[in-house]
């Protein structure tokens, strides 16, 4: 036709989206991605049922190292010594007793430091990551893996040669870090597995 105009193609003929249509597919595409992740790294999928990946308490060895060495080798000494001179060399009884209680007064000052570091964990499933201290008495917090904003590792010189260090997450709807937890084993590690069911755009 003469002096009428045509109407523009799109390359193949495709008409672009409207733009409604595209933003409800965004989170469409968003859970498709977080599934690949999933099923990339070989962790349940964020669809159906909540389901625990991991479980995370704070490490004693990899904390403070050589404290943890410094209890072991007083136990084994105090106690070796209790035995020796205690039955294999007489007229030391006294000083035998005296080792068996210094090794069961540094034995419980290791249990009371394990019932600290059990009473901090990080239960991680593929829906949300929730932090519980305490044993007897529980505190607890937890944020959804949809809604976190920033994940913070914070490790020493030390900490990244033992691979442990301190984990924060901060959520959409607050301020600062609203989960926090030191002695993380393998850090990196628990944030990646986080990452994996994050919407990250």
């Amino acid at each position: 036709m003469v002096g009428g105009s045509r109407p523009s193609r799109r390359g193949d003929g495709e008409q672009p989206m409207p733009p409604d249509e595209a933003e409800q597919n965004k989170p469409r595409a968003a859970e498709e991605g977080v599934a690949n992740r999933a099923k990339e790294a070989g962790l349940p999928p964020d669809t159906g049922p909540e389901i625990r990946v991991i479980l995370v308490r704070r490490s004693m060895f990899r904390t403070r190292p050589m404290l943890y060495t410094a209890h072991v080798l007083a136990i084994l000494g105090l106690l070796g010594g209790a035995v020796y001179y205690g039955p294999i060399r007489t007229g030391y009884d006294g000083l035998a007793w005296l080792m068996a209680l210094g090794a069961v007064a540094v034995l419980g000052s290791l249990f009371v430091w394990w019932l600290r570091c059990f009473a901090h964990a990080l239960d991680i499933t593929n829906k949300r990551t929730v932090q519980r201290v305490g044993i007897i008495s529980r505190n607890s917090s937890e944020v959804l893996h949809d809604n976190i904003r920033n994940i913070r590792v914070d490790q020493s010189f030390y900490e990244r040669i033992f691979r442990v260090g301190k984990l924060g997450i901060a959520s959409a709807g607050h301020g600062g870090l609203e989960i926090e937890m030191e002695g993380v084993p393998d850090p990196d590690r628990v944030r990646r597995i986080i990452d994996v069911y994050r919407s990250l755009g």
